[in-house]
């Protein structure tokens, strides 16, 4: 029995690179994007951080406008839209064609 499991562990091993030698000789592939998360929050970070080194007035005006809630919302968005688009981990996995 743990011969033929051997030969098992063998044969999926040598076939796993077959496989993706196949898919890319078709033009399929896979493309990842690592860092959106980090990139969304150093963003809004960046942001708030330069509305805050201003004066007084300017700084009561977006207190009034709550310029930082709307950055806030875009900034929450923009992480939705990720999720949604399937980012888990801060990476985001995707299937390319090549026509």
């Amino acid at each position: 029995m743990p011969l033929i499991l051997a030969l098992i562990g063998a044969l999926v091993r040598a076939v796993g690179p077959l496989v993706a030698q196949v898919m890319l000789s078709l033009g399929f592939s896979f493309i990842s994007y690592t860092g959106i998360d980090f990139a969304i929050n150093e963003a809004k970070a960046r942001a708030l951080g330069a509305l805050s080194g201003n004066g007084a007035l300017f700084l009561q005006f977006v207190g009034v406008f709550q310029i930082g809630t709307a950055i806030n919302i875009i900034a929450s968005a923009f992480i939705a839209r990720t999720i949604l688009q399937g980012i888990v981990g801060g990476k985001l996995t995707k299937m390319v064609t090549k026509s």
